[in-house]
């Protein structure tokens, strides 16, 4: 039986969910409605949230 999961929005919290649901065994597809991941976090100082964001697209 195969396990598929939707997560809507790459905020922090459900880009780690989708990691952690991947090591479990899930598919995961995940929605993002902006042009960056990142949720709120997205608006901060772009030299911080950079570096932590680049590594979803």
């Amino acid at each position: 039986m195969n396990k598929k999961v939707i997560v809507m929005g790459a905020s922090a919290a459900g880009m780690a969910s989708t990691i952690r649901l991947q090591q479990e065994g899930y598919e995961v597809e995940l929605f993002e409605k902006d042009a960056l991941p990142g949720g709120a976090d997205s608006s901060l100082n772009k030299k911080i949230t950079e570096g932590e964001t680049q590594y979803v697209r």
